[in-house]
Formats: C-alpha cells, sequence, structure tokens
C-alpha cells in the first residue's frame, strides 16, 4: 500500500516543485496472490508531455489536388480507413455477406484492407516547407525520399519529374494539424 502512494504522489511532488529531474527513482512491488509472486519494477519520473496534442491526427488518404494557395497549397483529401488484423478480415467478410466470428474470419489479401466508402474530399493546408517521405526505387528495392510539400504537391498535379516506386494512388498517411498537414509519408501497397 505504502509503495502505491509513493507511486501516485512522488510525480505529483516532482510535478509541483516546477523542476526536472534527470534521475529516476526505481520501486520494486511484489504482490503475491495465493502461491504465485509476481514482481514487477517500476521507473518513477518527471511527468512526460503529451503523446498528442490536441488537433492532432493521422490520416491514410488519397490526394486529389493541389492547389496554390497563400503560403503553401490546398491539398484535396479523400480520407479512407486502412485496416489489418482481425478489423479487416472482419470487415471483409462483412462485405462479402460472409459470417464468421472476427477471430476465425479468413485473412485479406495483402494484409490490409481499404475502405473508403464516401470519396468526399476535404481541402488541408499543406506548407510548401513541411516534410515527408515517398517510396522511390533505390537499387532492385523500394527506398524512401525525403521531400518537401511542394514537391508533394508537383506529384498530386503531375508536373513532377520525381519517379516514384508506385503512384501515389498507393496511399499517403498524413499527419495533421487541425486542418494543417504536418508531414506525410507514402504507403506500400504490394
Amino acid at each position: 500500500m505504502r509503495s502505491r502512494a509513493l507511486l501516485v504522489v512522488l510525480p505529483l511532488l516532482l510535478a509541483a516543485c516546477g523542476t526536472r529531474t534527470t534521475t529516476a527513482t526505481v520501486v520494486r512491488t511484489v504482490t503475491q496472490t495465493r502461491t504465485v509472486t509476481q514482481t514487477h519494477t517500476t521507473t518513477v519520473a518527471a511527468p512526460a508531455a503529451p503523446l498528442n496534442a490536441a488537433g492532432d491526427q493521422r490520416l491514410y488518404a488519397h490526394l486529389r489536388s493541389a492547389r496554390l494557395s497563400a503560403g503553401g497549397y490546398d491539398l484535396g483529401v479523400d480520407p479512407a480507413l486502412f485496416l489489418s488484423g482481425i478489423t479487416a478480415n472482419a470487415a471483409l467478410a462483412a462485405d462479402e455477406g460472409r459470417q464468421c466470428e472476427p477471430h476465425a474470419c479468413p485473412p485479406v489479401p495483402n494484409d490490409n484492407l481499404v475502405e473508403d466508402e464516401s470519396h468526399r474530399v476535404y481541402v488541408y493546408e499543406l506548407p510548401a516547407d513541411v516534410h515527408g517521405t515517398v517510396l522511390v526505387q533505390s537499387g532492385t528495392g523500394i527506398g524512401e525520399q525525403r521531400i518537401s510539400g511542394a514537391q508533394l504537391a508537383a506529384l498530386v498535379d503531375g508536373t513532377s519529374p520525381l519517379r516514384l516506386f508506385e503512384p501515389l494512388e498507393s496511399g499517403v498517411w498524413l499527419d495533421v494539424h487541425i486542418d494543417t498537414v504536418t508531414g506525410f509519408a507514402q504507403q506500400y501497397q504490394p
């Protein structure tokens, strides 16, 4: 009981002090249930920044247009669901009218299923200087090349001299903060 109180109180004390410490306190808790002993080691440190700020999201999408605007481009984005695992298996079975328990549904081809039901295009701001990656030929395989938002817009427009390993129709992951693209990465589709 004392160890749990320390786990709760220590981060609060550290946060209240307003200082960050580079040392960590290790608390070892031993719990006994019947004749089985479980040992857990927990490292307690100062509170970390949240992983995602409000308004941050990651979208899988097909890029439909890129129009020059003040400070960058208006990017036409057709979002879709990129499904894997039992989620994809059960969705495909339902699409095909088959009944199966989710864990018993046959696997989808190529491990993934893209569900793009509406084909509605939304507009997001794409700063010219934001960066991301696209897939290019690298020797006998696939490589990634870092490009700018301006270069991505040229690829979407069909005016780029850059030759991709596969077309952008394979889909792109967009990191978005509210209405602005903050990063992107082309998805490989076998």
